[in-house]
């Protein structure tokens, strides 16, 4: 039987285990997302249309994410190479999207206005320690808006590979075992030849002449 060398990830993970964590997880996130976006939906929160509209999309897109990451984990149990492609299709599709939704979040809080956020956020306090405090949050959330963005989106881009170096073992494996079966196949059938014994026993002929009488 075919022997294929199980690829890792972070040195020393089997890529298998991987899809294993990362469908779990995609499940456990999707399922969690998906709910609290359509509670949201169904409780009628007052927001912007727009904001409204991205509502729906994410709830959509992790409701597909915990299918598809349920499909990815059985894939991983039964070795199915289209289960696991169908996983890692999901998982480029998802962050396609994120860097979309990321980049209107991104713009959403660069598009408020500083003074209108400062003003808010001092209210009535009118103390100086207070305006210094709120005058240096909304760069601090700017930054860690980004850099949150940012880490997901090589995270999910490193899941992405990851899921998808199994899908390479998998096919690797199922090209093996197509080259054993082929060979197999075509292996030709044996010729069954005759042989002789070289250590048989052989019969003198006989002499015609025998004590000088001929016999015949």
């Amino acid at each position: 039987m075919a022997y294929v060398r199980s690829r890792k990830f972070c040195c020393c993970i089997p890529v298998r285990f991987g899809v294993f964590l990362l469908s779990f997880l995609g499940m456990g996130g999707g399922i969690l997302l998906s709910v609290l976006g359509w509670w949201s939906i169904a409780l009628i929160i007052p927001v912007s249309k727009p904001d409204e509209i991205a509502l729906y999309f994410s709830s959509v897109m992790y409701t597909l994410l915990a299918l598809v990451s349920l499909f990815g984990f059985a894939g991983a149990i039964i070795k199915s190479i289209r289960m696991v492609a169908s996983f890692a299709s999901a998982l480029l599709v998802h962050l396609v999207f994120s860097v979309g939704i990321g980049i209107y979040a991104i713009y959403t809080v660069f598009k408020q206005d500083p003074q209108d956020i400062f003003n808010k956020c001092v209210g009535n306090a009118g103390d100086a320690y207070a305006e210094s405090i709120c005058k240096d949050s909304f760069a601090i959330i700017k930054g860690v808006t980004i850099a949150v963005y940012i880490i997901t989106w090589l995270l999910q881009l490193y899941a992405y590979f990851v899921v998808l170096r199994y899908v390479e073992q998998l096919e690797h494996e199922e090209s093996l075992k197509r080259q054993v079966i082929d060979n197999i196949l075509s292996r030709p059938a044996p010729i069954n030849v005759t042989t002789y014994s070289a250590f048989g026993s052989a019969t003198q002929p006989r002499s015609a002449f025998v004590n000088g009488t001929n016999r015949v």
